[in-house]
């Protein structure tokens, strides 16, 4: 195919991004135990969920749930998408 190059320079790597998920491949593992472990402890917490909430107002509680969820799930993500990527790139 005419005016295709053969490989990519470094800078052109950079510029997309290719060469970062695999500089961060090392931590894809522990990202997905984190988070994990972190879903995990949302769900043995929920028997007090309803007594912190009466403490401490029920939109803080349930607020600080969600967040803590939703960087449980982003860890997740992040992870399997490192993982996944690399293994479609092999």
């Amino acid at each position: 195919m005419d005016g295709i190059p053969d490989s990519i320079s470094d800078s052109e790597q950079a510029r997309i991004g290719i060469g970062a998920k695999t500089e961060l491949r090392p931590l894809a593992v522990p990202a997905i135990a984190l988070g994990i472990a972190l879903t995990l402890a949302a769900l043995i917490s929920l028997p007090w969920l309803p007594h912190w909430a009466a403490e401490g107002g029920p939109l803080l509680v349930y607020a600080a749930l969600v967040l803590h969820l939703a960087i449980a799930a982003g860890l997740i993500r992040w992870g399997l998408d490192i993982l996944l990527t690399e293994r479609r790139n092999r």
